[in-house]
Formats: C-alpha cells, structure tokens, sequence
C-alpha cells in the first residue's frame, strides 16, 4: 500500500494521519514543496506507526534551527517488496537504527546490501531518516549506488559549528528496480 500527502509544518513536530492505516509501520519520505523561509531546511519524522507520524522542519543551526511554515509533501510505503505489473518491482524497508556517525570530524560512510536485489541493473533509491532521535539538523547522503548495495551518511549541517558527530537514526529506504 501506498498514501501520499502534503501538509503545512515548521520547526514544532506536528502529527501528520494516514487517510488509511497500514498494516504495519510504513517506510515514510517527505520533502520541502515551498520556499517561504530564505534558510535552508531539511524535514525530519518520528514516531512513524502504522496511523501517522510526526513531521518538523530543521534549518541551519546558527540561525536557531527555527524555520517559517512551509509546504511538505509525503509518501508512506507498506515495507516489503511488490511486483509493480510493468516489469518493475518496489522494495521498501526500514534499516535498524544502528546509523550514526560517530567522528566529530569526518563523514562516516554506511554500506547496505540489497538483500532481494535480483537484476543486474542500478536500482532507483529513495532514501531518508525514519528517526529524529538527534537534535542537530541533520540530511541523508547517498553515493555507490549499485545493483548489489549503496552507502549511505548522516550528514549534520555546519552552519554553527564543524562538528558532525550524530547518535543512532533508524533509516528507510525504496528502491525500483527489474524483477528479471
């Protein structure tokens, strides 16, 4: 099952529902749709269940991490992998949340292995923190996207300062790939 929505959010956590519950906890994405705030702004969840979760804006640190209301939209995807009907299929999980990165001076690159990954082909990934358990503003970086794995960051902004340690998110991902 997939639901889709937008919603008005700043930088208080807001609870967003479900039109429909889910069945379990869904892998849940979101991005900034507006431009109402001149500071950059990343959307962050938590408390994802199987009815909603809550939704907040983060902007850079020397700024105070307060950001205006902006428009954001998300999608909230059943975990597990479907046949899309066109030669296609969607994989959605959500990874533990062991990822951090614990040098205060370096990134800290995470590796995972598709696990059901059966083409030969670069899958498409979606990516993103399906936990707001640190407080600094923190983005989700990708790279070495391949049909076996990707690496992935917690990437902490460095407006305020240039330490970059973060504790445990859990992450999500969707990855479109053949079914061959």
């Amino acid at each position: 099952r997939i639901q889709a929505g937008k919603t008005t959010v700043s930088s208080a956590f807001k609870t967003v529902s479900y039109p429909r519950s889910f069945s379990g906890n869904p892998l849940v994405l979101s991005q900034v749709q507006s431009f109402s705030d001149r500071t950059a702004a990343v959307t962050r969840q938590h408390n994802i269940n199987n009815r909603g979760f809550a939704l907040c804006l983060q902007s850079q640190e020397k700024f105070g991490k307060r950001h205006n209301a902006e428009t954001v939209g998300w999608v909230a995807v059943s975990q597990g992998t479907v046949a899309l009907g066109n030669g296609m299929k969607l994989n959605a999980s959500v990874l533990p949340g062991y990822f951090s990165n614990p040098e205060s001076d370096r990134a800290i690159w995470h590796r995972w292995n598709f696990t059901n990954q059966t083409s030969d082909e670069k899958p498409l990934v979606l990516a993103g923190m399906q936990t707001a358990n640190g407080a600094d503003t923190t983005g989700f970086r990708m790279r070495n996207i391949s049909a076996a794995f990707f690496e992935f960051f917690l990437e902490e902004e460095t407006s305020a300062n240039f330490e970059i340690t973060h504790i445990n998110e859990s992450v999500g991902f969707l990855s479109i790939s053949p079914e061959n």
